[in-house]
């Protein structure tokens, strides 16, 4: 993934949107753990979780604990 200028969670969330949008992740399956998901993108758990409220906020994404 190449980053742009934005913010390193608008880039991993449009990411991870295209990611959804494309198939990769299937409508009720779960997400890789925010762990797996630092180790990927290489970022803090924090801008993870910025990039999953953004989704959920679009409507990708519902969280369920």
């Amino acid at each position: 993934m190449e980053l742009g200028r934005n913010l390193l969670y608008i880039d991993i969330s449009s990411d991870m949107e295209r990611k959804i949008l494309a198939g990769a992740f299937k409508e009720g399956e779960k997400l890789p753990s925010e762990r797996q998901l630092t180790t990927q993108y290489r970022v803090s758990r924090n801008v993870i979780r910025q990039a999953i409220t953004i989704l959920r906020q679009k409507g990708f994404l519902v969280v369920k604990p």
